[in-house]
C-alpha cells in the first residue's frame, strides 16, 4: 500500500508516456516507407519526436544528427519522470546521472578521434548538467585533443578513469572500455550503499542482471574475435553482477575455445536466451531480449513500484534503436521482412504489453 502512494504520480506519468510508445501498427508502416525523409515526417506526427525533429533541415538527414535527436527522447523521459520522484527513490537516478555524464564524455572522445566531425551540440544537456554533474559540458566539448579533454577533467572521478590510459596509443576502444567498467563499479556502489532496502531487490535485478550479460557478451567477443590473452579478459570485466560471481566468471575465462565457453555459459548460467542462434547481429538482439524479458518479470511482480519506471526506460531504448535501424534498413533499401529481422525483441507488439 505504501508503494502505491510512494509511486502514484510517477506512475500515472509513466503509463501516460507507454501510451507514446510507437506500438505495432507504427513499426508495420515505418517498415513500408520508401525514404528516410517520409520516416521523419512520420515520426513528426508522434508527440515523443514533433518537437525534437522539427527544425531539422533536409541537409541534416545524416545518421550522426538523426540519431543524436531520437536519442534525446530517452533523455526527456528521464527528466519528466525525475520530476514526480522524491526522497530515497532519487537515490536510483545517480546511476543515470552517471550513465548521462558518460554517453557526453563519449560523444567528445569520438569527435575527437574523427578528425573533421562536429562537435557534437550536447547543450540540451547543459541546464540538468548544471543542477546535477559536476561536468562543465559546455568547456569539455571545446577540447580538440585527449589530453586538453583529460585535463579539463581533473576535478571529477573522471580524470582518474581517463588519466590510466596511454593517450599516446588513442585507443577509442580502451578509452570507451575504462568508462564502461567506471560506469558498472558505480552502478554496484549506488545499489548497495544508496538504494532504499524496499527497492534494491528490483533495481539489483535489473542491473545486476545486465552487468551479467555485459561480462558474458565481452568475454565471448573476446575470444571469439581477439583471441586475447587471458589476463587482459580479466582486466576488461565489469564487477561482479547477480548472478555471476568471481568463481564463475573465472571458469568461463579460463576455457579453451570458444565452443567450450558457450557450452559452460549455457550449463552454468540462466541467461541461456543470450547465446540463441548465434549470428550477425544476433548477439545484441539476444542482450536485449534477456533485458525485456526480466523487466517484463518485475514488473508484473511489483506493480506501481520502481520496476514500472525500469520498464519504460528499457522499452525507450529499444524503441530509439529500432526507429535507427528501420531508418538504415530503409537507406540501404532493404525489404520490410530483412528490417523485421534486426529489429529488437522481433514480433513486439509496443511499448504498451507485457508479454510474459
Amino acid at each position: 500500500m505504501l508503494n502505491l502512494y510512494k509511486y502514484a504520480g510517477a506512475t500515472a506519468k509513466i503509463k501516460g508516456m507507454n501510451g507514446k510508445l510507437l506500438d505495432k501498427t507504427d513499426y508495420e508502416h515505418l517498415r513500408s516507407l520508401k525514404s528516410v525523409p517520409d520516416i521523419l515526417e512520420y515520426l513528426k506526427t508522434k508527440e515523443t519526436y514533433k518537437r525534437l525533429l522539427s527544425d531539422l533541415a533536409p541537409h541534416e538527414y545524416h545518421r550522426g544528427q538523426i540519431e543524436k535527436r531520437i536519442s534525446l527522447s530517452a533523455y526527456n523521459d528521464f527528466v519528466e519522470i525525475f520530476k514526480f520522484v522524491n526522497g530515497g527513490t532519487r537515490s536510483f537516478f545517480n546511476i543515470y546521472f552517471i550513465y548521462l555524464e558518460i554517453k557526453v564524455l563519449k560523444n567528445i572522445i569520438r569527435c575527437i578521434f574523427d578528425t573533421g566531425d562536429v562537435i557534437p551540440d550536447l547543450m540540451v544537456y547543459h541546464d540538468f548538467f548544471k543542477t546535477h554533474s559536476s561536468l562543465d559540458i559546455e568547456q569539455l566539448s571545446k577540447s580538440k585533443t585527449l589530453d586538453e579533454l583529460v585535463s579539463k577533467l581533473k576535478d571529477t572521478p573522471y580524470y582518474k578513469v581517463l588519466s590510466t590510459v596511454d593517450l599516446n596509443e588513442k585507443s577509442l576502444f580502451e578509452l570507451e572500455m575504462k568508462l564502461d567498467i567506471y560506469y558498472y563499479n558505480e552502478v554496484c556502489r549506488i545499489i548497495d550503499k544508496k538504494i532504499d532496502k524496499s527497492e534494491k531487490t528490483i533495481v539489483s535485478e535489473v542491473f545486476k542482471s545486465e552487468i551479467d550479460l555485459v561480462n558474458l557478451m565481452w568475454i565471448y567477443r573476446f575470444k571469439k574475435f581477439y583471441n586475447t590473452d587471458k589476463n587482459f579478459i580479466y582486466s576488461y570485466l565489469a564487477p561482479e553482477g547477480l548472478h555471476l560471481k568471481k568463481d564463475k566468471i573465472v571458469r568461463l575465462v579460463e576455457t579453451n575455445s570458444v565452443e567450450e565457453f558457450l557450452e559452460l555459459a549455457m550449463k552454468i548460467t540462466p541467461y541461456k536466451g543470450l547465446f540463441d542462434d548465434l549470428g550477425k547481429d544476433t548477439l545484441e538482439k539476444n542482450f536485449y531480449e534477456e533485458l525485456t524479458r526480466i523487466n517484463n518479470k518485475l514488473v508484473k511482480k511489483y506493480p506501481f513500484s520502481i520496476a514500472e519506471l525500469l520498464w519504460h526506460m528499457n522499452m525507450r531504448n529499444i524503441e530509439i534503436l529500432n526507429v535507427i535501424t528501420i531508418i538504415e534498413g530503409i537507406r540501404y533499401n532493404l525489404s520490410p521482412s530483412q528490417i523485421d529481422a534486426l529489429l529488437l525483441v522481433p514480433n513486439m507488439n509496443g511499448g504498451v504489453k507485457i508479454d510474459s
